[in-house]
């Protein structure tokens, strides 16, 4: 029986272990790079360093959604696919013209507060942002062959050599010098993908092969999947940045030390939803809704699970770890990790419809409705974080999404299988 379900599920439980396996190591890079950065650094370059990776990872929204859009297209066998590969892949390179400039009037008008090296770091961190879009790129071509492991594979050594590299320069106390070793090894990076994409699906990029009349109708076609990313980013990372121009930097680095030990379960955990994208899409396109089903009840029910043991390891022995990972032994600090620790724990539960939706493209109202949920969270932090410090940062998210998304996707979901099973 076991064996059986191994042969049947090969391809699903390769994704899904070098994904765990992938976040195992960022996790660890993590929770080892970080208390080193914190102490090269100091408190207030770090919490400088802190937002501006958070920048990088809100300016994701900027692919427009073309790259998970591309994804689907492959994976359905879309008319036009190597047109379309190289429209979109030049165009993420032509992006770098507006982002560098977008970037340096952020950092020099202080909007981002970095004390020096404007020009310098504007540029690296929009080379970056633009490695981004072209990693996720390769990456989602070889996912379209259902591959997904071959992409973990490669990212998992690009993050222990970063890590290694990150922990060397760190010494130089230097923000710059980090962000143009990671623009250095996402060079290399970007190389082995697309080597490896090229061997999966046969393409070649030249500006020849470009139709820019494609690029109007994709970014139509992947206008939802743009929106989705937007409302993520705000949640998420615009907070940041909101959090960084208002409180003061001891706060604001409280704040990335939470975040960032619960980006390493979050991201974990998610992934295992994540890694479905692919075959729900299929699913889909044979029109076996009854599947779909079954497999969104099985995964709610051990998300639900998963987010209970989440809650209790934050409020156990999730906490003593940390205050002896970060050193923080602050009150506020602690009462706003067992908070962060619940939110973790509802956004798991909420992030099973979110994948199956945006898979099944219909993702518009859940977008919709996540984009005011962030809207909401940013004025609740505005209005309560002066009065009750990054607690009452965490308590806006949880409340914004307990009166949005918590209820909504869950309700949608259900209607669209509802509709399909007729």
């Amino acid at each position: 029986m076991i064996k059986n379900f191994i042969q049947l599920n090969a391809r699903y439980l390769s994704n899904l272990s070098t994904t765990f396996i992938s976040q195992a190591v960022s996790a660890l890079s993590i929770l080892l790079l970080t208390p080193i950065l914190l102490q090269q650094l100091g408190t207030t370059q770090y919490s400088q360093y802190g937002v501006l990776v958070n920048m990088i990872l809100f300016s994701a929204i900027f692919d427009l959604g073309l790259n998970i859009g591309l994804l689907r297209k492959l994976i359905h066998n879309h008319p036009n696919n190597l047109a379309l590969i190289n429209t979109i892949f030049f165009f993420f390179v032509g992006s770098l013209c507006l982002l560098a400039p977008l970037f340096w009037i952020l950092f020099s008008v202080g909007f981002v507060k970095v004390e020096s090296n404007f020009y310098y770091l504007s540029f690296f961190v929009s080379i970056i942002v633009i490695q981004n879009f072209l990693a996720l790129f390769f990456d989602n071509i070889i996912q379209s062959a259902n591959k997904i492991y071959v992409g973990r594979i490669i990212r998992m050594i690009r993050t222990g050599i970063e890590a290694l590299a990150l922990w060397w320069v760190a010494h130089t106390g230097s923000i710059l010098y980090l962000f143009i070793t990671t623009a250095l090894i996402n060079t290399v990076y970007l190389f082995f993908l697309f080597a490896y994409a090229k061997k999966e699906f046969d393409f070649y990029l030249s500006w020849a092969n470009c139709k820019w009349s494609l690029i109007i109708d994709h970014i139509q076609y992947s206008f939802w999947y743009f929106q989705s990313a937007l409302a993520g980013a705000i949640v998420f990372n615009a907070q940041i940045v909101l959090i960084s121009s208002i409180a003061p930097p001891a706060q604001v680095t409280h704040y990335l030390l939470i975040t960032r030990f619960y980006d390493v379960i979050r991201a974990g955990l998610t992934n295992f939803v994540g890694v479905m994208f692919p075959s729900l899409s299929k699913s889909q396109a044979n029109q076996d809704w009854a599947a779909i089903a079954r497999t969104y009840q099985k995964v709610v029910l051990r998300f639900v699970g998963l987010a209970i043991l989440v809650m209790l390891f934050s409020m156990s022995i999730g906490q003593y770890f940390f205050k002896w990972w970060s050193e923080v032994k602050d009150a506020d600090a602690l009462m706003a990790f067992n908070c962060y620790g619940i939110l973790l724990g509802l956004l798991l539960i909420e992030n099973v419809p979110n994948v199956f939706l945006a898979a099944l493209k219909k993702n518009k109202w859940p977008s919709v409705v996540s984009t005011i949920q962030g809207l909401i969270g940013l004025a609740l932090t505005y209005f309560f974080l002066p009065i009750y410090g990054i607690t009452g940062a965490i308590i806006s998210l949880i409340t914004a999404f307990l009166f949005t998304s918590g209820w909504f996707n869950f309700v949608f979901m259900r209607q669209q299988l509802k509709q399909h099973l007729k």
